[in-house]
């Protein structure tokens, strides 16, 4: 009872500090980084995975969970994810945009005439091979920004920038002793990115060119740790420290940052209910200053169905799953369809 106690003052002293933060404005492309994560069953938990960690994705949301997950599996997940994106399709038509030879006029006016402007996230496939606690993983994504304007009638001036990754990780989780596991992931991170800044008009032509700026190719190692402590059966706490040397990918036109972020969780398990609160990017190291606040639940019916719901720092998200044995089946849906759209598949043994 006293741990279940400290469980649920855990929480609400994240849910006090946090709140102002939860309806703070996102600031930029780097901050895009952060909302980009795999797995299903952790986007639609609002993000609050810290402390659960107990599923493949843990690769990423905390690496010592790699040592509770029982069965070797293959796992695949996507993510698409974007901020200021009406439609889930805006993101695709702003990455297009930044290259002039995709210029399409309509497409630039509909982002002018919403939103001025506009930035997006995609990720592309994760797929991550876990056995034994260790785990092989590699996720790529792309990213996008643009300032769009109208400097003359039926002209669109486009500035942006537009960057893809792909991250390789080998991680590995281990049990300390009976109450304390431990994990660590040594990343491998590719990148690539272009700055474009140009004028094209209603016939799609290109009025004002300046040559984009191709970023030169760009390859960086970072390390991401974790720790989980089970207070008892019920109560977990966990922390992860990720991008532990604040890798900088790019010159000027396309900087980027990897920053260093803390989350610590909390979760409190029961029969089938699962209910957790994460605080990330608890100490505020930019470029994202602002911790934001992750709260969600999962409730495993006996048979084969699972349902998630959460707050992804305020957005709500909802998702469901399907255990059917050596396969596993789930999506997920955040903020209505149009922010974000999530699905998995994991074959299990």
């Amino acid at each position: 009872m006293q741990c279940r106690l400290c469980s649920f003052i855990t929480i609400a002293v994240l849910l006090f500090i946090a709140w102002p933060a939860v309806w703070a404005d996102r600031i930029g492309l780097e901050d895009q980084l952060s909302d980009v994560s795999p797995g299903v069953e952790p986007t639609t938990m609002g993000g609050a995975f810290v402390a659960v960690a107990d599923d493949v994705s843990t690769v990423y949301w905390n690496p010592a969970g790699l040592s509770r997950v029982g069965n070797s599996a293959l796992a695949f997940h996507i993510t698409f994810a974007g901020q200021n994106l009406d439609k889930a399709r805006d993101a695709g038509d702003l990455i297009d945009l930044i290259d002039p030879d995709d210029f399409d006029y309509e497409d630039a006016k509909r982002l002018v005439d919403k939103m001025k402007g506009a930035y997006g996230a995609t990720l592309a496939p994760q797929f991550a091979l876990h056995s034994h606690g260790w785990a092989l993983s590699v996720t790529t994504f792309g990213l996008a920004r643009a300032r769009l304007s109208e400097p003359a009638a039926n002209q669109v001036r486009i500035q942006g920038k537009a960057a893809v990754f792909a991250s390789g990780a080998l991680s590995h989780g281990w049990k300390a002793n009976e109450k304390l596991r431990l994990g660590a992931s040594l990343r491998y991170i590719y990148g690539r990115a272009v700055a474009a800044n140009y004028v094209g008009d209603s016939q799609g032509n290109i009025v004002v060119r300046t040559d984009p700026t191709l970023e030169p190719n760009k390859r960086m190692v970072t390390f991401d740790a974790g720790a989980l402590y089970e207070a008892n059966e019920h109560v977990t706490y966990g922390a992860t420290l990720r991008n532990i040397t604040n890798p900088t990918f790019f010159g000027k036109g396309a900087k980027t940052k990897l920053a260093t972020t803390l989350d610590v969780g909390a979760a409190y398990r029961r029969g089938g209910l699962t209910l957790a609160a994460d605080l990330h990017n608890l100490l505020g190291f930019s470029p994202r200053p602002d911790p934001s606040l992750h709260l969600g639940a999962r409730y495993q019916f006996p048979a084969v169905l699972s349902v998630q719901v959460g707050l992804y720092d305020g957005d709500p998200t909802v998702g469901a799953g399907l255990d059917l044995g050596p396969l596993y089946i789930a999506a997920g849906l955040g903020e209505d369809i149009e922010r974000m759209v999530t699905a998995g598949l994991q074959a299990q043994w």
